[in-house]
């Protein structure tokens, strides 16, 4: 917490407004729901491949965590399943 000019502010992640970095670690946090990893690990232990339809899932939220990375400003709320794919 951050007292300025004698009032209490929070100085928190939400306070500040959204970085790329922001963006790359929700873009991140969806691939790991979408059980890629896991599956990805499958895949080099076994040889089994990733299911397309994981695949695709993974290069669609990749290429809109890039495209939100790069708006200025990003929107506050990046994070709003609007702007990810399912």
């Amino acid at each position: 917490m951050v007292i300025r000019g004698g009032l209490a502010e929070q100085d928190t992640p939400a306070a500040r407004e959204p970085r790329p970095e922001d963006v790359t670690i929700e873009a991140r946090r969806r691939v790991k729901v979408a059980g890629f990893d896991s599956l990805h690990t499958r895949y080099l232990a076994t040889g089994v491949p990733v299911p397309a339809a994981v695949r695709y899932l993974v290069l669609q939220i990749n290429y809109a965590a890039e495209a939100l990375a790069g708006l200025k400003p990003i929107p506050a709320d990046f994070r709003s399943d609007a702007y990810w794919p399912r």
